[in-house]
């Protein structure tokens, strides 16, 4: 009997370990069930905030590379590669020997000496595009890797558009600044030479009227001499020539005024014509048009003080004689499908150096010498076309001639704003 009690004893012993031990793995099992719930909410956050930092990262408009101590790539937002060329990013060389200049290899090792920050520019040719595009970019050092070395961020921006702005605000201004000074030397130098004008005029008139007698000193027997008057009419010639130079000087500084209106190109091209037809009749210059457009929409005298210039440059050219082309073809400008009217003019006189090619427009810069040219033709003509919301490029190959491609409004809505009247 004591056996069997025993016995029975030893049996609920065990139920009740087995009993407690299953509530046991039932607690154990919901706390890992608690466990697992839990960290697949800091997973799935987690998750959440990569993707939200990832799409920050791909919001960004700055290129960000970033890069070991070596300068190669471990990982780059989506606008680097939207920025820079992909034979940039897929080279197997570092990035940091990627700019030409050096400079990007020179703050890497600046920044892993200490330093904070280093930024720079560097300019880019591309050939696929024959262009050049500038890069403002900053290297700055973000932490240690795994292995100990220093991680570097390079923050990239393409400023091309900025700089060629910046360079279009920095001429206006340079070209206001120019025209202030030209109607300000223009009025002063008018009324003195006009004075010496009138004085020297009267003196011709005396001379000729027999009421004045120039003699030579140099001789044995006093006789009359020519030489006052001939030296007369040069100075007069030389104050035409200063006077020229003034009126051209207001105009270069003048705001356009008179109201546009439409007209035909034909009529503008003949009031031009009109004033050169002798000088290209003794020259041997033919000129010859194929004109496939015609309206035109703009002030007529500023038209045909451009084309006048543009004829007068082409005759400079052509010493020798030779062959003026007019061109003319519709254009459509984005944004708005506008239409505009383009204009060559194209002659076949020695060209224009390559060199001269970026100063042909600055006012004052001449290659016709000091006697011939102001060096205020080009900058005037281009002045009275940007007026009228328009465009002038040129293109030129020594010894085959020089072509101008002009770019102008057909209707109002491609003429700029008007400027506000002067004080």
């Amino acid at each position: 009997m004591g056996l069997l009690l025993a016995s029975c004893a030893k049996l609920a012993s065990e139920a009740i370990e087995r009993i407690q031990s299953h509530q046991e793995i039932h607690r154990l099992a919901q706390n890992l069930e608690s466990s697992i719930g839990q960290l697949d909410k800091e997973r799935k956050k987690v998750e959440q905030e990569k993707v939200q930092k990832e799409n920050i990262l791909d919001s960004i408009p700055l290129g960000l590379l970033l890069l070991n101590e070596q300068g190669m790539i471990r990982c780059r937002n989506p606008a680097a590669g939207k920025i820079l060329p992909p034979r940039l990013l897929e080279g197997k060389k570092p990035f940091t020997e990627a700019f030409p200049d050096g400079m990007l290899s020179k703050a890497r090792e600046a920044v892993l000496q200490g330093e904070r920050f280093s930024r720079w520019a560097t300019t880019l040719s591309e050939p696929s595009e024959d262009s050049t595009r500038t890069y403002q970019w900053g290297l700055v050092p973000v932490g240690r890797e795994s292995n100990g070395e220093t991680a570097l961020l390079c923050i990239l921006q393409d400023v091309t558009e900025e700089r060629i702005l910046q360079r279009q605000l920095l001429e206006a201004a340079r070209m206001a600044s120019v025209g202030e000074l030209a109607a300000g030397t223009a009025h002063n130098l008018r009324s003195p030479l006009g004075a010496v004008k009138g004085i020297l005029e009267l003196l011709l008139e005396e001379l000729d009227a027999g009421r004045i007698a120039c003699y030579a000193t140099d001789t044995e027997t006093a006789r009359p001499t020519r030489t006052v008057k001939e030296q007369l009419q040069i100075v007069l010639k030389s104050l035409d020539k200063s006077f020229s130079i003034i009126d051209d000087l207001l105009q270069f500084a003048r705001r356009p005024d008179r109201p546009p209106e439409k007209l035909r190109l034909q009529g503008v091209l003949e009031g031009a014509e009109v004033l050169l037809a002798e000088l290209f009749k003794e020259r041997g210059i033919r000129v010859e048009k194929a004109l496939d457009a015609q309206d035109l929409f703009g002030r007529k005298a500023d038209l045909m003080q451009v084309f006048l210039n543009l004829y007068s440059n082409a005759y400079k050219a052509m010493p020798e004689g030779g062959i003026l082309t007019i061109e003319s073809r519709s254009t459509v400008r984005q944004p708005g499908n506008i239409p505009f009217i383009e204009v060559v003019v194209t002659d076949t006189g020695y060209g224009i150096p390559a060199d001269h090619i970026p100063k042909i427009f600055d006012p004052f810069f001449t290659t016709s010498g000091r006697v011939e040219g102001t060096g205020l033709g080009l900058s005037l003509t281009r002045k009275m076309v940007k007026e009228h919301g328009g465009s002038l490029e040129v293109s030129s190959t020594l010894g085959k001639g020089t072509s101008f491609l002009l770019t102008l409004p057909t209707y109002p809505d491609g003429l700029p704003g008007r400027p506000e009247a002067p004080v």
